[in-house]
């Protein structure tokens, strides 16, 4: 996951995030670019589900598929069943988006973030907001949890609501009237419990996952799915994952440099994973931001590898993702 130095929400090149987990002691072998990220001021932040270690990102919003790795490492690639909602006395009250911009979900169910998102949320119209402190497990939050805190503040409507360190912010939707607020009748102390499951074939155990759209094969056919915009049609570079009984696989083709490579269209990368095995697969982030790195041995000095960056990125430089596929070598 892409993080700058506060802890935030980053478009951090693959490299870079291939070398911290080199230095907390992890064998890299290979590393590919992951989900689609929200437009600017919103770099960064993964457009679908994110999940790294069992730790949610991000998480809500309009479905999209992802694939996901359950604990026990068997993968899954689909639309994922997202359920948050929060506890306050007697209400349940659901909640459309984890770290996603206020706007981003036509709901007018509540908005949560932590401090990952950004120090503070924005929105053109003003939105009440209540903050929940004593929280009593850390975050990001676990794939599949129940969090207990209570609340610090209730805030007024404003346009720009700071997100404290170590708590949940939650916010209402900025259309929400002053008769229809929730939070109206509450008092700073009540307790708040958030539940969150995020499942994949309903099962919760979800170690990892990284979010694409469309999905392009299922069974081993080509079977494009998902809603899709006419730019996506079109052809471009492209990165697809997937998998089958025996292996991951993860491939990039190079686009927009008409003396390497045009690209493809979906439906030529779908034909493209099923030519290569696959019994599913799933496109994610293209265009520039296509790329995989390798772990390659170096000749000049023998035993030693360096991660090198082995397919023609369209924009030059390394764009940077939110997050990334990292393959690691275990011992």
């Amino acid at each position: 996951m892409g993080f700058d130095a506060s802890g935030q929400f980053a478009r951090v090149p693959l490299t870079e995030l291939a070398g911290r987990e080199t230095l907390k002691g992890a064998d890299v072998l290979a590393i590919v670019n992951g989900d689609f990220d929200m437009e600017q001021p919103y770099f960064g932040v993964p457009v679908g589900l994110a999940i790294t270690g069992g730790k949610i990102q991000s998480a809500g919003g309009v479905p999209r598929p992802a694939m996901g790795i359950f604990v026990s490492g068997r993968p899954s690639i689909g639309v994922p069943d997202v359920h948050m909602e929060a506890h306050v006395g007697k209400e349940r009250w659901p909640i459309a988006t984890f770290n996603k911009p206020l706007g981003y979900a036509k709901s007018r169910d509540l908005r949560m973030y932590s401090r990952a998102f950004r120090t503070t949320v924005k929105a053109a119209q003003p939105f009440a907001a209540i903050v929940v402190t004593k929280l009593d497990r850390p975050l990001p939050p676990d794939s599949e949890t129940k969090i207990t805190g209570f609340i610090s503040e209730i805030r007024e409507p404003a346009t720009q609501q700071i997100i404290p360190e170590n708590a949940i912010l939650l916010a209402e939707p900025s259309d929400t009237k002053d008769s229809q607020s929730r939070f109206k009748k509450l008092a700073v102390g009540t307790r708040v419990i958030v539940r969150m499951v995020m499942r994949m074939e309903k099962q919760p155990d979800i170690s990892d996952a990284i979010a694409g759209v469309p999905i392009l094969v299922t069974a081993g056919h080509t079977a494009i799915q998902g809603e899709l915009t006419d730019y996506i049609k079109q052809r471009h570079p492209r990165t697809a994952v997937c998998y089958n009984e025996q292996n991951y696989m993860f491939v990039v083709v190079d686009g927009r440099q008409p003396k390497l490579s045009v690209g493809m269209t979906l439906e030529e990368l779908a034909d493209l994973m099923v030519s290569l095995g696959c019994t599913e697969a799933m496109n994610t982030d293209g265009g520039g931001s296509t790329e995989m790195a390798v772990s390659v041995p170096q000749k000049n000095s023998p035993g030693t590898s360096k991660l090198e960056i082995v397919n023609s990125p369209s924009d030059g430089p390394e764009r940077g993702r939110p997050n990334a596929w990292i393959i690691v070598r275990r011992h």
